[in-house]
């Protein structure tokens, strides 16, 4: 199946109608050829890690390109995004009354689930973000997914194993337990391999 092929299947699983993306988005797309199917393939595993019937906030949801994989199975889902054009577009997209997206969340608002496979700030920016939702708007027996693309140079062995090791060793404080999984050419393995292309961790059992 060619790209315009999975493109097509992609818009007939979100929507009948044509979907916005922002340009920089697009580009991407363009410059890499698989990357539409990566993007579905993080998308849908996220998806089956989460609660059926949960209440799901998507952390830097962006233009809700995974919002209708990740909502498919859940009562509600809540994307957020600090770019207020972002959330434009996927309230656009997406109009559902399951769909909601917002550049913030309400204080006391809880959720079964927060996932977000969009982590691109620093390290201690991502632990210390992260934690805040935990925290705060995280049930008790709630599930955190976290998705990291490993964009670190593959013959640095030493830089990615610290990169690794730092990211579950901060999830542990968290969590009782941390489930580490790796994607190699959109095949989800267990464990973590410095060969790796993106890092999954799955949290569940907040201390």
């Amino acid at each position: 199946m060619n790209e315009y092929s999975f493109w097509n299947a992609t818009q007939n699983l979100m929507s009948k109608d044509l979907l916005k993306f922002d340009s920089s988005f697009l580009e991407h797309l363009a410059s890499k050829e698989n990357d539409l199917v990566d993007q579905l393939c993080k998308y849908k595993f996220a998806a089956k890690m989460a609660h059926k019937n949960a209440n799901i906030l998507e952390i830097n949801c962006g233009h809700g390109f995974g919002s209708p994989i990740i909502a498919e199975m859940a009562k509600n889902y809540v994307g957020i995004d600090s770019n207020t054009d972002l959330i434009g577009l996927a309230k656009e997209n997406f109009k559902g009354k399951k769909f909601t997206f917002s550049k913030d969340i309400d204080n006391k608002a809880l959720f079964d689930v927060i996932i977000n496979l969009n982590s691109f700030q620093a390290l201690d920016s991502i632990v210390n973000f992260e934690n805040n939702y935990i925290e705060n708007h995280l049930t008790n027996n709630g599930i955190f997914i976290l998705g990291i693309s490993n964009n670190t140079d593959k013959n640095d062995l030493s830089h990615i194993q610290n990169l690794q090791n730092f990211i579950v060793k901060k999830m542990q404080k968290s969590f009782q337990f941390v489930l580490k999984f790796h994607s190699v050419n959109n095949f989800v393995y267990s464990g973590l391999t410095t060969k790796a292309e993106y890092l999954f961790l799955i949290c569940f059992e907040k201390f």
